[in-house]
């Protein structure tokens, strides 16, 4: 049977262990600027979506044009939040398994490629916010 005294002791033991882990992890310069820098990226993608929000006047937006077809989504003007939100999935889900392999012994390559492709990926969200409010607002 289980007791309150063992439920927290399993909870605290593994708390312990995520924060040894996660400050040796935020002990490498390279991680803190990956870090740094996927987040600046993806602040700014959040900042520039609630000022595209702020000057709607309509509640329908579009929200991806194509070269061949012309506009193939409209939506909501709420969907424009999916993309910095898509952005921030990308860097916690690559922290995470960073965090899951931080005893590994191709550590380096492992963040190297997860913390890259996150600012990359935040980098492609942002400049993806170019077209759509060029779109809607010229």
């Amino acid at each position: 049977m289980l007791s309150l005294s063992k439920i927290y002791n399993f909870i605290y033991s593994n708390y312990q262990g995520f924060v040894g882990v996660l400050s040796h992890l935020l002990g490498f310069l390279s991680i803190k600027i990956y870090l740094s820098l996927s987040l600046v990226l993806n602040i700014v993608a959040w900042v520039l979506t609630i000022l595209f929000r702020r000057q709607l006047t309509q509640s329908l937006i579009i929200l991806h044009f194509n070269v061949d077809f012309g506009v193939d989504l409209i939506g909501d003007a709420g969907r424009i939040f999916i993309m910095p939100a898509i952005g921030l999935a990308i860097i916690l889900v690559n922290f995470l398994i960073l965090l899951l392999f931080s005893k590994s012994d191709h550590f380096n390559f492992l963040m190297h490629l997860l913390l890259a492709s996150a600012v990359l990926a935040n980098l492609f969200l942002l400049i993806a916010l170019g077209p759509i409010y060029y779109i809607n607002f010229r």
